[in-house]
């Protein structure tokens, strides 16, 4: 019930995409979306024999559409979607492919201070630097090695930034001030 109308129309689109028209699973959701509080499922509904197989796929799907729907909007989500592209691509051996998506997402990470996926990427950088030519391994593991070691740097400068931010909110809170405009 608290999906709005727009979500309920994607999570449609992309069940009938995995499963079809006719899906049980839509079915199911279409009897969530009309039925009242408390009331039971019908005994001549078609999902009732699969209900507790379907609730869990339902689930599944309401997740995955939202995650798909949202995911431009935060940047984490749209960092760990890349990363999980990457390694598809490395896992079917297609490297450009791989090493450009890389360069992309670390840039992005870069861009956006979040230095534990530029960790990650450097990790998925060193099994790229294990396809190149023996003679120029050391040298990129040694590159990838320092642009390893600025990330950390970076994310623990960063870390401690929010930990006084943190600290300074909470002392705020435990010493309230008021601030009462002054009539003139």
């Amino acid at each position: 019930k608290s999906l709005s109308p727009s979500e309920k129309r994607f999570i449609n689109l992309i069940g009938k995409a995995r499963a079809g028209s006719g899906s049980q699973m839509l079915e199911l959701f279409d009897w969530l979306n009309k039925a009242g509080e408390g009331e039971s499922v019908p005994a001549k509904a078609t999902f009732r024999i699969n209900l507790p197989t379907l609730v869990v796929r339902l689930r599944e799907l309401i997740l995955d559409s939202l995650c798909l729907q949202y995911k431009e909007y935060d940047i984490n989500a749209t960092l760990r979607t890349s990363l999980s592209e990457i390694a598809i691509l490395q896992n079917k051996k297609f490297w450009q492919a791989a090493a450009r998506q890389l360069r992309k997402t670390k840039k992005q990470a870069l861009e956006t201070s979040r230095y534990t996926y530029v960790m990650q990427c450097i990790e998925a950088e060193m099994a790229q630097v294990q396809q190149l030519p023996p003679d120029q391994v050391s040298t990129a593991f040694a590159e990838l090695q320092q642009e390893e070691k600025t990330a950390i740097t970076k994310h623990q400068v960063l870390r401690e930034l929010w930990f006084r931010h943190d600290l300074i909110l909470a002392l705020a809170q435990q010493f309230p001030f008021s601030r009462k405009p002054e009539i003139i």
